[in-house]
């Protein structure tokens, strides 16, 4: 599509940002003829309508525009609005998240008809919302600052320039009540507009706790009248759930923080608390947590289903996988060179689990056994994650029908041995120790106690 750009500019500050669309691509399409009306409650003065190596028009609010559109074109959309105007009058023309007036802004996508005069009226809308914030029972706080991201930007990257605050902070002050924090300010945002806010609770300089919630303009009042918005937050519930709505008495809608899923080893993925005992939960289990970091939200999971009698590759050749910590690393290199992985049944099988799955590095081996236990006890309940839904548990030793006994299981890494080159590291996991040993030739027979498992990040 070809897209041409106009722009209407007024002396008061009014912006009209509009776009004509090739939609037919057609030279035979009659010129259509379009009356542009811009309406706006600011009542700016004197704007130009300048359309590139067409024409320039000057209006005003509520006077008509007359617009040509090229042939072969028929359609447009069009912006408009009147910068940030401060409580006295003046205009805020930088970038400012302190919104003391109101802004006008709306957009129309016009269809015109052919070889007619269509009427076209774009009303501007006042988009910003007074917001008043209440924070109750803050006795045990010396501070709350409350941090408003995402309703202050527009429907356009090149339109956001004109209107580009990104967030909104503000600090409560004493006030109201007793044990009560308050603050007002204003915000600018679309109805369809999603918007998170953070509040943090300081205690003796230090930040002791941030509460972050997500909703829309939509979901908490009446998006095309004016509206103070009132957001109220009671430290004496335990919930620490907050009310956001129009200040006109209403209800409001009740948000609940977003708390972020820790996990531990052990847990099942994506949902740790999974009844299992239901078909459909066991079914949406992806895998078993063996590894966490710090903050328990984020970690690796081990696959489900098991691989036996895999060749690493058929060739022998060398493929200098030898990233020991991260197997990814090892798996994109095995697939630049052979992205079918024709010559890699082992990798085969792990890229038919689905996307993110990889064979592990070494060390990460070693996090599995490591994850699995030292004793019998953590081993059986480790592996009771497995059997509970049908999976695959983990095993120390495997039955060799051709020698007739059971021998001890080795669980593959995806680290090759860069001493022989055709071999990759592997660990027994029939012992304690975690010292992992030379497995065997990547393009030997398949043998009935080598072992894969796949694992993924989250």
């Amino acid at each position: 599509m070809n897209w041409s750009r106009f722009l209407i500019t007024a002396s008061a500050g009014i912006v009209l940002l509009a776009c004509s669309e090739d939609v037919y691509d057609s030279s035979a399409y009659d010129n259509g003829t379009v009356v542009l009306t811009v309406v706006s409650p600011g009542a700016p003065t004197a704007c130009t309508v300048i359309v590139p190596g067409i024409d320039t028009v000057a209006t005003g609010s509520g006077e008509p525009v007359v617009m040509t559109l090229p042939s072969g074109q028929n359609r447009f959309v069009a912006y408009a609005g009147v910068d940030y105007v401060n409580a006295n009058g003046t205009v805020i023309s930088s970038e400012s998240t302190d919104i003391a007036g109101s802004v006008y802004t709306g957009m129309i996508d016009f269809q015109v008809a052919a070889a007619e005069t269509s009427d076209c009226t774009l009303f501007l809308e006042d988009r910003t919302r007074k917001v008043n914030v209440i924070v109750s029972n803050a006795d045990g706080y010396d501070a709350v600052k409350v941090m408003i991201h995402g309703v202050a930007t527009s429907i356009d990257a090149e339109y956001n320039r004109r209107f580009a605050a990104s967030a909104l902070e503000m600090q409560l002050q004493d006030g109201g009540a007793e044990g009560e924090m308050t603050a007002e300010a204003r915000i600018f945002g679309f109805a369809s507009e999603a918007f998170s806010m953070d509040v943090v609770l300081s205690k003796n300089g230090q930040n002791d706790e941030t509460l972050t919630f997500d909703t829309a303009l939509a979901n908490v009042g009446n998006n095309d009248t004016e509206f103070a918005l009132k957001i109220s937050l009671d430290l004496s519930d335990e919930s620490r759930s907050a009310v956001v709505g129009p200040d006109d008495g209403s209800t409001g809608t009740v948000l609940e923080p977003y708390r972020p899923t820790v996990y531990e080893v052990g847990d099942y993925y994506p949902d740790p608390d999974a009844d299992v005992s239901d078909p459909d939960a066991a079914a949406a289990v992806e895998g078993v947590v063996f590894y966490v970091d710090e903050t328990g939200q984020h970690g690796k999971i081990v696959s489900l289903e098991e691989g036996s009698m895999l060749k690493w590759n058929t060739t022998g050749a060398a493929d200098y996988t030898d990233d020991t910590a991260d197997g990814m690393v090892n798996f994109q290199t095995v697939m630049k060179k052979d992205p079918d992985f024709g010559e890699y049944p082992a990798f085969a099988w792990c890229a038919g689990l689905g996307e993110g799955w990889y064979i592990p590095a070494i060390d990460e081996v070693k996090q599995m056994r490591s994850a699995w236990g030292a004793t019998t006890a953590e081993r059986d309940a480790f592996n009771a994650k497995f059997t509970a839904i049908g999976a695959v548990p983990f095993s120390s030793s495997v039955y060799v029908s051709s020698k007739g006994k059971e021998q001890s299981a080795y669980y593959y890494s995806s680290t090759e041995d860069s001493g022989t080159r055709n071999k990759i590291w592997s660990l027994s996991f029939s012992t304690s120790d975690g010292d992992p040993v030379s497995g065997v030739k990547k393009s030997s027979d398949t043998q009935e106690n080598l072992l894969y498992r796949a694992i993924k990040v989250f």
